[in-house]
């Protein structure tokens, strides 16, 4: 069932397609989100949901995240970070939203990847931060938000 879905990109509704069993409740690798989005691999895991690495078929093959919410409740942090971005979406530093959804028990949004993700920053580096890092962030952080 579609609840409600938008595509910055050519800012038009599309139909929802999702190419999997249906009575299987869970993404795997190889699903296709949009007859578009394939899921090649699982990048990420929160609290909040799960965070997959899936190939555009449509444009050539380009990669980008999509981070995806079990729907328990009528919270949704997903939805609170997709209107976060929407907002951001002209500043440096922040992932361009080109699509978002939800479907069976699922919020999900796919956007532009930016990078390594920050746990795979943190492991490299022995575990934590040291205080000239985290101030480095800190500065950057300020920066994206025009904090003076």
């Amino acid at each position: 069932m579609i609840i409600f879905i938008y595509f910055f990109e050519f800012q038009s509704q599309m139909k929802h397609h999702y190419e999997s069993d249906e009575d299987d409740e869970e993404l795997k690798i190889g699903d296709v989100i949009q007859g578009r989005f394939s899921i090649s691999q699982k990048i990420g895991e929160g609290s909040f949901g799960q965070v997959y690495k899936v190939i555009d078929q449509k444009s050539g093959d380009q990669v980008m995240a999509m981070k995806v919410e079990v729907e328990e409740e009528d919270y949704s942090m997903l939805e609170k970070e997709i209107k976060v971005l929407i907002e951001m979406r002209k500043k440096t530093g922040f992932p361009q939203i080109k699509f978002y959804g939800q479907e069976k028990r699922f919020t999900y949004c796919i956007m532009t990847m930016l990078g390594k993700n920050l746990e795979s920053v943190v492991r490299k580096c022995g575990g934590n931060f040291d205080l000239g890092t985290s101030l480095k962030i800190a500065i950057q952080v300020g920066h994206r938000y025009n904090i003076q």
